[in-house]
Formats: structure tokens, C-alpha cells, sequence
């Protein structure tokens, strides 16, 4: 289970703006997990093999992003933070187990009530993008250098990595490389919401489960996909490539797993 950051560690009424008497004094456990798919089949790293458009395989090596500004909505319509940044990063995931059991993100100290949503940016938030590894302690989502772009003083929110073949023939010959971070005239955060009820009781955890389509990310249409014959990798210089994965995963891929 990952180590949390960000805990949310008291919780106000909706009414009046809260006061002491307000306070909640029992809480809770969330977990969030993620698990990931390739349309109907799981998400695996390095040995599976998906049957892609026109006529192509692909197989993948890594496929990571940021969410940030995670937060839980009560029935009331108040926020309760769960987290400040995770990392969802599938790299590890290379068995049929491994991809079943997903990535969970455990969060205490979540005041017991009931709730609606689930809310959080997909990419790094404005505040936190500011700042570069060096201003992130050790074990810090954020203080990886290999997910920092030094010259565009940007993280970078999404990668996809793996390997293509263009023809059928079984060679993975083309190398697929695609990382996805803001520049100056190209913000891309933006923040989604998932309806999902889930009860949280003093002492106990509650599991929200989330799904990942990385197909729906790459190729959401027959008509509509990227086309490893024309295009294999992208470092947010393509509009067409990088509006595409950034559109498909804030709006279509991520959803809650029933």
C-alpha cells in the first residue's frame, strides 16, 4: 500500500462555516484503488500483447500520470481533502495478479459521514507545478527529476511508453514514446468529478475502486486513434497527439469500477 500524504484531519459542517462544537470526532480509512485496462482486458506491463487498429499490435512498458487535489464530496457539498499529489503509475504492473489487485492509495483520518463524489485534477495543480524536485522531499511524488522538464519548468503529467508492430508480423520494432506536460501557451489541468456513494465509519476502511482504459486513451474510436504508422512518439510538440491523450484521459478513461 502506497504511503499518503495530504491527510485531511478535521472536517466542518456546511453550516455557518463551522466552529468547534461542529467538529467531527470519529473517523475513518479510504483507500483508492486504481486498476488498469486496455478495453476489456487488464492492464499488463511488458508481456501482453493488444490487438490495436489497422492491423497494428502494441505492448506497453509504462504508462503513469499525476492527480491532484484529491478530494472526497460529502452529501452536505463539503470537500474533504484525501490528497495534495499521487502518482498512478502502472510500470510495476506485470502479471494478471499484480493488475487485479491495481494501486491503492490509503488515506486516515477521514471523518465518518457520508459521500457523493469523488473530485481531483488530472496533471500537477498550478502551485505545485511551480516548483521543481529539488523543493520535494525524498519519497515525494514530485521530487523524481525524470518526471520534471528542467527547460519548460514543467512536470510531466502523463507518459505512455511501449513498443508497436505496424504490420502484424509479431516484430515490436517501433518504439513508442509520448510525454505529456504543460508549456506556457498549452495549460493542461483540469479537474474531474466521479459520482460514487460511499460510507466512511469510525474505524473501518472503505474502498473507492477506480478504472483506467488506456485504450480509451490512445484509441477511443476505430476513426479516431493515434496512428503509430504516422506518429510513435510526442513530447507535447504535436497538438493533435497531445490534445488527444490529455481530452481521452481527463474525460473518457477514468472511471469508477463497478
Amino acid at each position: 500500500m502506497i504511503a499518503l500524504l495530504g491527510l485531511s484531519l478535521t472536517f466542518f459542517s456546511a453550516d455557518c462555516g463551522g466552529s468547534e462544537d461542529d467538529l467531527v470526532d470519529e473517523f475513518g480509512e479510504v483507500e483508492l484503488n486504481f486498476q488498469g485496462f486496455f478495453g476489456a482486458d487488464p492492464l499488463v506491463m511488458l508481456a501482453n500483447e493488444y490487438d490495436y487498429e489497422a492491423g497494428m499490435d502494441v505492448r506497453f512498458q509504462l504508462f503513469q500520470f499525476y492527480v491532484s487535489e484529491i478530494n472526497l464530496i460529502a452529501k452536505s457539498g463539503e470537500k474533504v481533502r484525501l490528497g495534495e499529489i499521487e502518482l498512478v503509475n502502472f510500470e510495476n504492473i506485470q502479471s494478471e495478479d499484480a493488475a487485479s489487485k491495481g494501486l491503492s492509495f490509503s488515506y486516515s483520518n477521514i471523518p465518518a459521514g457520508e459521500y457523493r463524489a469523488i473530485e481531483m485534477g488530472i496533471g500537477v495543480s498550478g502551485d505545485l507545478n511551480e516548483k521543481a524536485p529539488a523543493d520535494y522531499p525524498v519519497g515525494h511524488p514530485l521530487a523524481f527529476q525524470g518526471n520534471y522538464w528542467s527547460g519548460l519548468s514543467s512536470y510531466i503529467f502523463t507518459k505512455i511508453e511501449g513498443n508497436a508492430d505496424l504490420n502484424g508480423d509479431g516484430d515490436f520494432t517501433e518504439k513508442l514514446t509520448f510525454h505529456i506536460g504543460e508549456k506556457e501557451d498549452v495549460p493542461l489541468y483540469q479537474t474531474i468529478s466521479l459520482d460514487y456513494e460511499l460510507s466512511v465509519s469510525k474505524d473501518q476502511s472503505s474502498v473507492l475502486p477506480l478504472s483506467v482504459d488506456l485504450k480509451q486513451v490512445i484509441s477511443p474510436s476505430s476513426t479516431n486513434f493515434l496512428d503509430f504508422r504516422e506518429v510513435s512518439q510526442d513530447h507535447t510538440n504535436q497538438a493533435s497527439v497531445y490534445t488527444l491523450i490529455v481530452d481521452n484521459l481527463q474525460k473518457n478513461a477514468i472511471r469508477v469500477r463497478q
